[in-house]
C-alpha cells in the first residue's frame, strides 16, 4: 500500500509539473514581448523628444539662421570662404 501511495504522489507531482510548463512558457514569452515593446517605446519617445526640441529650435529666428547656414545658404552680400 505504501508503494502505491508513493507512486500516486510521484505521478501527481509529475503531472503538475507537466501541466504547469506551458503556462510558464507563455508567461516568459509575454514578458519578453513586453520588454521588447517597452524598449521600442523608449526609443520612440526619445526620437519624439528630439523632434520636439528641434522643432522648437527651428521656430526661433536664430534657429532658422543656423539651419540655413548648415545647409549652405548665405545672406545677401556674403561670400563663402573655404579653409
Amino acid at each position: 500500500m505504501k508503494g502505491f501511495a508513493f507512486f500516486v504522489v510521484i505521478a501527481g507531482i509529475f503531472t503538475g509539473i507537466f501541466f504547469s510548463l506551458r503556462p510558464w512558457h507563455e508567461f516568459n514569452t509575454q514578458r519578453l514581448k513586453r520588454e521588447q515593446a517597452k524598449a521600442e517605446m523608449r526609443k520612440i519617445e526619445q526620437a519624439r523628444s528630439e523632434l520636439i526640441e528641434r522643432s522648437s529650435r527651428l521656430a526661433t529666428p536664430l534657429g532658422m539662421e543656423e539651419e540655413a547656414r548648415r545647409r549652405g545658404y548665405l545672406r545677401q552680400g556674403e561670400t563663402k570662404i573655404e579653409l
